[in-house]
């Protein structure tokens, strides 16, 4: 997992609004195809980028079009000015042509970066999954934004033990996408939080550390009383939730045999000479376990430190040669000790006290200065004294 500096000149907070649609190629419940429906609704949300499912790509069942090129055009009609960008995501071959899913946004007011497309597990002959994962900005905020639509069949995992092939297929997610950057993983999971597939939501949220912003209760698929299409989020420190929807009205009730939802989100912008590190997204570690965390932006911590444990954070760009205030934010019991250092012990680039906070979620944020050279490196974290929690670390160009 690359890890490297991002973003541009700091500006004031932005918004930033996402969602997610499974258009079942665009057949209604009335089982009428049309995409100048599904363009409709999208419209309608007023959204800055969104995650398409079932999408399909020149295939005979769509009379070989591109139904995520054409549903952007449409958007182009139905909003003057705004310019559609389509990132295809094909999963499987079907009909002669493709079928997946696609990442549209609007030009206009988001820029695109980079672009991958990664597949995900197939044991089972459900149909191969993927997820594609765009990294965009807006008003200054560097994002990923990804669209998935996870398998149905979630027997356990023939190459994973332990895990069923939903949580594979996240944990896959997990290590494809920049820990350092903003993420939002969007689409139909196949899974909710009481019926369908609990057991998968409660590990990405629970074991992965991703805020599920979304309604988790409210139907997004009729017949089922749950959600199974969610909006995620990871490594948004300083954002916030302004609302989170459901989109269900006469028209969304027809167009699809899923409901959209959408997630207008407060961001906070992305500053080029500083690196954010979520403590959970390690390289290697040593000891160490993770926990929900209720400090600022939710997630995970990492806890259970005790003397000797380490933490790695591999392939981290720095961008220039200089001083870096690194920032570490911690809680403790009775306090402890950290070091900050080089992976495998040497050079330490400083010891530093952790006070002892009165709580193992009281946080608070202890710094020191060190010279760090160009270039990708390799850092680690040694526990000289344990007894303390750790939920990121923000390196600073001085």
């Amino acid at each position: 997992m690359a890890i490297f500096a991002v973003g541009s000149s700091l500006v004031c907070a932005g918004s930033l609004t996402v969602g997610s649609y499974n258009i079942h190629h665009g057949e209604g419940t009335d089982r009428v195809t049309s995409l100048q429906r599904i363009a409709e609704v999208i419209d309608s949300m007023s959204v800055d980028v969104i995650a398409l499912q079932e999408v399909d790509f020149a295939n005979s069942r769509s009379d070989y079009i591109d139904q995520a090129e054409s549903i952007a055009s449409m958007l182009e009609r139905l909003s003057e000015g705004s310019v559609w960008v389509a990132l295809p995501a094909p999963a499987i071959s079907f009909g002669g042509g493709e079928y997946g899913n696609a990442i549209l946004y609007n030009a206009k007011s988001v820029s695109q970066k980079k672009y991958r497309v990664v597949t995900l597990p197939d044991p089972y002959g459900d149909g191969a999954r993927s997820i594609g994962i765009s990294t965009l900005e807006k008003e200054g905020t560097l994002f990923q934004f990804g669209t998935t639509h996870l398998t149905h069949i979630n027997n356990p995992s023939p190459t994973v033990p332990g895990l069923t092939i939903q949580e594979e297929s996240m944990s896959i997610i997990q290590h494809e996408l920049d820990g350092s950057i903003p993420a939002i993983v969007s689409g139909d999971f196949n899974a909710g939080f009481s019926i369908v597939n609990p057991e998968s939501m409660e590990y990405w949220e629970k074991s992965l550390g991703w805020n599920v912003d979304s309604p988790k209760e409210q139907s997004t698929y009729p017949g089922i009383s749950e959600a199974i299409d969610f909006i995620t989020r990871s490594n948004t420190l300083g954002w916030s939730v302004v609302n989170s929807r459901v989109v269900v009205d006469g028209r969304t009730k027809v167009a699809s045999d899923h409901y959209p939802i959408v997630t207008t989100y407060q961001t906070v912008p992305t500053s080029a000479d500083q690196i954010f590190l979520e403590a959970e997204n390690y390289t290697y570690m040593s000891g160490v376990q993770t926990e929900s965390t209720n400090d600022t932006g939710g997630g995970l911590n990492v806890g259970y430190i005790d003397a000797g444990d380490w933490l790695a954070y591999h392939d981290i760009d720095i961008p220039a040669s200089g001083n870096y205030k690194i920032e570490f934010r911690v809680a403790a019991m009775d306090g402890g000790s950290l070091s900050f250092e080089r992976a495998g012990g040497h050079p330490v680039y400083g010891t530093l006290k952790v006070p002892d906070t009165n709580g193992w979620q009281n946080w608070t944020t202890i710094s020191v200065t060190a010279y760090l050279d160009a270039g990708v490196q390799n850092f680690g974290i040694g526990v000289p004294q344990g007894g303390w929690n750790l939920n990121w670390i923000r390196l600073t160009a001085q």
